[in-house]
């Protein structure tokens, strides 16, 4: 017998585990396994619920729409990590739906472009490819091989076909917002196929308003974690990530179908995967 401080007892026979240490032992691996793929797709779980609160809370459901607080922020913005410093603007292009697709930047914006594991795709302002004088930036989808223009855009290819677009202007010293919120307005979002006819960017104020932004931290972060992977391009992720997610039943192209026993691992990998993100 085996005696483990996080186990428990571990019985053998013939030095062969018996059947139920076996269970004991599978267990605790799909258990390890899920506070794993939590903890290291936070960040994509956190875009996926970004997403959808700007899609269920403010009716943004186009990469034409963007979300600015021209007022300041308040607790019904529940953000993770904003400030009262500067007026954002947000929303996510849809490189699946609407192809390769123009973002014009204007002068003086600072911001970032992330895919949908929140990594780095370009910058916005001084630190990007407009260096802080505004352009167009050209974002392609993953796996895309049609015609590019030749020149007048800062061409971009994507790991993901979901991607956030995230900007920042600054208040006026005396803390006026209104000419950040012009600034923003000068943004312009569309597919690359409209470029002879660009449609218009539509503002929608998000000041005052209720949206949820944060990932769950219950089973329901596995159920959105493989929502987002079966939307994706199959290479979205790396090899490595791809096997960790297969072991608990989240694969591209593949249904997300738990049954009573990984549900319950799940749910508890949720619960101490997001204690573990916090110690």
């Amino acid at each position: 017998m085996v005696v483990s401080e996080f186990v428990g007892e571990l019985r053998f026979e013939n030095e062969y585990p018996t059947e139920e240490t076996v269970d004991k032992l599978f267990d605790q691996l799909d258990f390890q396994r899920g506070c794993q793929a939590f903890l290291r797709n936070i960040t994509a779980a956190s875009m996926f619920s970004f997403r959808e609160g700007l899609r269920r809370d403010l009716g943004i459901v186009s990469a034409s729409q963007l979300a600015v607080w021209e007022g300041d922020f308040d607790a019904r913005s529940l953000l993770l990590t904003p400030n009262s410093e500067t007026v954002y603007g947000t929303t996510f292009l849809n490189l699946k739906a609407d192809g390769p697709t123009v973002v014009e930047v204007p002068a003086g914006m600072l911001g970032l472009v992330n895919d949908m594991w929140m990594r780095e795709v370009a910058n916005i302002g001084p630190a990007g490819p407009d260096q802080g004088h505004g352009g167009r930036m050209l974002f392609v989808p993953p796996g895309y091989d049609g015609d590019l223009p030749p020149f007048g855009f800062h061409i971009i290819p994507s790991p993901t076909y979901g991607v956030w677009l995230l900007q920042r202007a600054m208040r006026s010293p005396d803390g006026s917002a209104e000419e950040a919120v012009a600034r923003h307005r000068q943004t312009r979002v569309y597919p690359l196929s409209e470029i002879d006819d660009p449609r218009k960017t539509v503002v929608v104020d998000a000041s005052g308003k209720d949206l949820d932004t944060i990932h769950p931290i219950d089973f329901r972060f596995f159920t959105d974690l493989a929502e987002l992977v079966a939307q994706e391009h199959p290479d979205a992720i790396d090899a490595e990530t791809k096997g960790l997610l297969a072991a608990i039943g989240i694969a591209h192209g593949q249904p997300f179908a738990p049954d009573e026993r990984m549900t319950r691992i799940l749910t508890e990998s949720a619960r101490v995967g997001s204690a573990m993100a916090l110690a």
